[in-house]
């Protein structure tokens, strides 16, 4: 027995932690040993960093979270101090001590309201906006001074309040402090006057910051400067009313610009310069929309991670403890046990190279002492198994020699069984095995065989019979399916002619039918239009009778008018006769007047002649109004003349224009006669027309009618084509079905055929007892008779002078032969039985 190889054991199966595992740490248990307490080292390691991660990060969201909530609170309280002191002057400035009381009543009143109210409000002032003047005060020094522009700029702003409005001032340097205006109108419908308390912001800051933590909250305006809390100014500045700035940064500062979009955020760092620690900062702005103020709280990052710091010390503590533990155990158990190790494999190696002898002995009662005990069994087993293996051998090599001869009797008997065995297989079936053996499964099968080749020789017997009339029958049956076929192919043939008519038939009656169904499409077409034609013409002959009965009624309005225009030419004419002739009468007014002057001019001169002499008649008298008679008839007539002319000019324009509409009425008149003359032509023509489509209509009536009936009949003839060559493919279907099967059924039955004569000639291969006599009785028959020729008619000796019987007519056409009966390469007998009961079935 070979000893197996240590390599080969390791590599059979390994794990996935052997596949892992590299060579040199595996073959080492010190090496596995440092490797698993530096594995477990890394692990407690990784475990460690990841939960200080996870508490870390924790950590820091809940430091966010504390001083974010710390920076809301002191916004909420600076918030709520706003809304508290707008209230404190709106309501103080609505009592009555301002209207009805005397200045020294509203100074005490105003001093009384500051030592009562919060000790955060500095001063409180009755102010008069028009003239910016203190009337009372808190401040008896105050009183009747001017307000000044820099603690309270709002009062040179052009500013109108409501009167229960407050308006708050921005944060100002105001004697070392930072000062909060608070304004409110008081009610007085006759001057502006407004009740001012100033408070101290710083005041109300104070409280944020607590004497146990180094940490101080700010509170910065919208330009970045610290307006309230730890400023770090000096005194002089504080004086000069000048805020420092929160960062250098200014008003571009992350807490600016987040604070006074109205957002509460947490910074890791700080953005102040020249501290002497790191800082965090949480910021929060006063106010939900109208963000004027940021509180931002400093905390130093120490004292806000302390927690976190301590989280840190301890999980390094607690490595270094589990490493210095791990090394412990690595020296005092590591040490003894890795010695014991080698001994038990420096053992074990002997014990391999055969040394049975080996001592196992140890001290130890751990595992590692039962595994030398273990060790030592197995070495006293193995002496046992040797012996016995030993005594074994021995025993073997006895029975083998007896095997051995048993072997060589049942080799001679298989050698014989062969034998007889091939004969029967080369046909001879007659041949019977020697059972005499001494072996009595040999005997046993002895006999069997013999049984079995009874039985195989008369079936083989039988099935030479069955083929014979397998055979015959076969050929019956393809010489009847011939003629059968052959008539079902012309009944076939003759069913397709006539289903081919029958369709070309109904073909040429569709076509027929549809060329017909458009014409009758295209007669009823014209018969609708020859009717709409019809109707057409009898309106536009009724029309044309309208027209000219208008175009005559437009001729004798014509005529008239023509007869009328005569009538005001001539009218126009005696006008224009009577204008000359007052024309005439206006010259001889004119040479009258003309007359009439001259005589009144010779009056005036003799009337001064007569009144340098000295009389006084009323000659010149006379003489003047006849000279203002013959002016103002002078006038006259030259406006009548003036008149004349222009209705002269009108009158002689119109004549002309009534001449030119008579000759235009005279031209439209014949152009109107024409056009009546040509619609009475038109009315004659029409009525014709009428007449004709009429005729034409009814025409096509009839024949629309009559295409209708023959359509109907072609319908029907149609229908009953298509139902004959339906019928007729119907028919021509199943005869081709049937031809198809007895095509198939002479197939089958030639296939049959060629099976039967193939099983036949397999047979014959096969000898049997009977086939030995008939054999003797054929050799005595031959000699008697003829060179060759058979005697009898017999299937096989058919099958034999005519090499394509039992061929289907597909397999003549592929030239294919019928197999020959000599050939030795046939199938076994058990393939040619299967296959000829299937072309039985």
């Amino acid at each position: 027995m070979g000893e197996p190889d240590d390599k080969s054991v390791n590599k059979q199966n390994p794990g996935l932690g052997r596949r892992l595992v590299p060579g040199f740490i595996r073959r080492s248990f010190v090496r596995k040993f440092v490797a698993t307490l530096l594995i477990v080292l890394l692990v407690v390691g990784g475990v460690s960093v990841v939960a200080y991660a996870q508490t870390s990060a924790q950590l820091s969201d809940d430091v966010e979270s504390e001083y974010t909530g710390v920076a809301d609170r002191h916004a909420e309280s600076l918030e709520d101090w706003q809304s508290e002191r707008s209230a404190n002057v709106r309501s103080t400035a609505e009592l009555n001590q301002f209207q009805t009381g005397g200045s020294e009543d509203v100074s005490q009143f105003l001093t009384s309201e500051v030592d009562r109210l919060p000790e955060d409000i500095r001063a409180m002032h009755f102010v008069d906006l028009d003239e910016r003047e203190i009337i009372n005060s808190s401040e008896n020094a105050r009183e009747g001074t001017q307000v000044n522009i820099v603690e309270a700029p709002w009062a040179w702003e052009d500013r109108e309040l409501e009167d229960d409005e407050v308006y708050v001032s921005d944060v100002e340097e105001i004697q070392g402090a930072p000062t909060v205006s608070y304004v409110s109108p008081v009610p007085n419908d006759d001057t502006n006057e407004v009740l001012v308390i100033t408070t101290n912001l710083g005041t109300v800051t104070e409280g944020f910051d607590s004497d146990d933590d180094d940490g101080f909250t700010q509170v910065v305006n919208r330009d970045g400067n610290i307006v309230a809390g730890e400023q770090e100014q000096t005194q002089l500045e504080a004086n000069l009313g000048e805020f420092p700035a929160y960062s250098p940064l200014g008003a571009d500062s992350a807490i600016v610009d987040r604070g006074f979009d109205g957002e509460t955020g947490f910074l890791d760092r700080t953005e102040k310069e020249g501290l002497d620690r790191d800082y965090v900062t949480a910021f929060a702005p006063v106010g939900d929309e109208d963000v004027d103020l940021v509180v931002a709280v400093h905390v130093p990052s120490d004292q806000a991670f302390a927690l976190q710091s301590d989280i840190l010390s301890s999980l390094l503590l607690l490595m270094g403890t589990m490493f210095v533990g791990l090394a412990a155990i690595a020296v005092t158990f590591g040490r003894g046990t890795v010695r014991s190790i080698n001994q038990l494999s420096t053992k074990a190696e002997a014990l391999k190279q055969g040394n049975l002898d080996e001592e196992f002995e140890v001290s130890r009662a751990d595992e590692i002492g039962d595994l030398f005990r273990a060790f030592g069994s197995m070495r006293d087993a193995l002496r046992e198994q040797i012996r016995e293996a030993q005594g074994a051998r021995e025993t073997a090599e006895a029975e083998r020699e007896r095997v051995e001869q048993i072997n060589d009797d049942l080799e001679k008997a298989a050698e014989e069984y062969c034998a007889v065995m091939g004969t029967a297989a080369d046909g001879d079936l007659s041949v019977r095995a020697d059972v005499e053996t001494d072996n009595a499964q040999m005997r046993g099968i002895g006999e069997d065989f013999n049984a079995m080749l009874d039985e195989i020789e008369a079936t083989v017997a039988g099935l030479k019979q069955f083929a014979m009339e397998v055979a015959t029958a076969s050929e019956e049956v393809t010489a009847s399916s011939e003629e059968v076929r052959s008539a079902s192919e012309q009944v076939t043939e003759s069913i397709q002619e006539i289903s081919d008519g029958a369709d070309r038939q109904n073909d040429a009656l569709q076509r027929a039918n549809v060329q017909l169904n458009d014409l009758s499409t295209a007669v009823e077409d014209i018969s609708t239009t020859s009717t709409e034609v019809a109707e057409i013409a009898q309106r536009t002959a009724e029309t044309g009778r309208a027209g000219q009965s208008a175009a005559q009624t437009a001729i004798e309005g014509m005529s008239r008018i023509e007869a009328e225009s005569e009538d005001t030419v001539d009218a126009m004419e005696r006008l224009q006769d009577e204008i000359a002739q007052i024309d005439e009468l206006l010259e001889f007014i004119t040479e009258i007047a003309n007359q009439t002057n001259m005589l009144a001019l010779n009056a005036n001169i003799e009337a001064s002649r007569s009144a340098g002499e000295g009389s006084t008649d009323g000659f010149g008298v006379v003489a003047e109004e006849v000279k203002e008679l013959a002016s103002e008839t002078k006038d006259a007539a030259e406006d009548i003349e003036e008149r004349l002319d222009r209705v002269k000019a009108e009158t002689d324009r119109t004549a002309e224009e009534v001449q030119t509409t008579r000759e235009q009425i005279s031209h439209q008149t014949d152009s109107v006669k024409e056009a009546a003359d040509a619609l009475e032509e038109i009315a004659e023509y029409a009525t014709e027309t009428n007449e004709g489509v009429q005729t034409i209509d009814s025409a096509t009536r009839e024949q629309a009618s009559a295409t209708q009936e023959v359509v109907a009949v072609i319908d029907e003839t149609a229908t009953i084509s298509e139902e004959t060559s339906a019928e007729s493919e119907n028919v021509a279907a199943a005869a081709e079905q049937q031809t198809t099967a007895l095509t198939e059924m002479s197939r089958s039955a030639g296939d049959l055929s060629m099976r039967a004569s193939q099983l036949s000639t397999a047979l014959d291969r096969f000898v049997t007892g009977e086939d030995v006599e008939t054999n003797e009785l054929e050799t005595d028959t031959e000699r008697a008779l003829t060179d060759g020729e058979p005697t009898t008619d017999t299937p096989d000796a058919r099958i034999d002078d005519d090499p394509e019987m039992g061929l289907t007519e597909d397999d003549r056409a592929t030239g294919e032969q019928r197999p020959d009966p000599t050939d030795d390469t046939d199938e076994d007998m058990f393939a040619f039985v299967e296959d000829a009961a299937q072309s039985e079935d």
